[in-house]
């Protein structure tokens, strides 16, 4: 794949910057993060946790995505500009590009599918979670309960979180134990 493929996937895809949220970004990290550690010419390349996420109001308009190599600490991964470009790795060669754009084109396909519980270094039951609660968010900005990205926001998904935790008591250890109120 190539850049302007990616950027055409993404053009094709019906999606909007309006999925630039902080969990689905770290989904795109931990999905490029494991494209690179997959590959043995990029065992020295991670992703960068931290990531950049700008707003204009309501709406996210920027984000940036860094990684780093044995020879670099912070280089562009994937940028969302606020005019629409996507840049991607300016800086590598097309090889050096390939797990990158592997990783955004795996991202762009779980997002279309609606498919959160993509590969990511959180444990199981916080995937499924997350997922759960990232559906129950979206549903309430859709209603116009969840207007704006701010802290209530977040306190609205943390609470649909723990909904989505109480729908699967007992599935596993941890949600018994959160339900139950006894704790660790």
């Amino acid at each position: 794949m190539t850049r302007d493929e990616a950027r055409a996937l993404w053009a094709s895809s019906g999606l909007d910057y309006s999925v630039l949220t902080h969990e689905l970004l770290h989904r795109l990290v931990s999905l490029i993060d494991a494209e690179l550690r997959a590959k043995p010419l990029f065992r020295d390349y991670r992703m960068n946790r931290s990531l950049s996420l700008r707003f204009k109001g309501e709406k996210p308009i920027q984000a940036e995505l860094r990684c780093r190599g044995f020879y670099f600490r912070s280089r562009e991964a994937v940028t969302f500009q606020s005019d629409g470009f996507i840049g991607f790795c300016g800086w590598a060669s097309d090889e050096n590009a390939a797990p990158i754009l592997e990783g955004f084109r795996k991202w762009v396909a779980s997002l279309q599918r609606d498919e959160l519980d993509v590969p990511c270094r959180a444990p199981a039951i916080t995937q499924r979670m997350l997922g759960a609660g990232h559906a129950a968010f979206r549903a309430s900005v859709a209603s116009g309960v969840a207007r704006k990205p701010n802290h209530n926001a977040h306190d609205e998904l943390l609470a649909a979180v723990y909904r989505a935790m109480a729908v699967a008591r007992g599935a596993d250890a941890l949600g018994s134990t959160l339900n139950d109120g006894r704790g660790a």
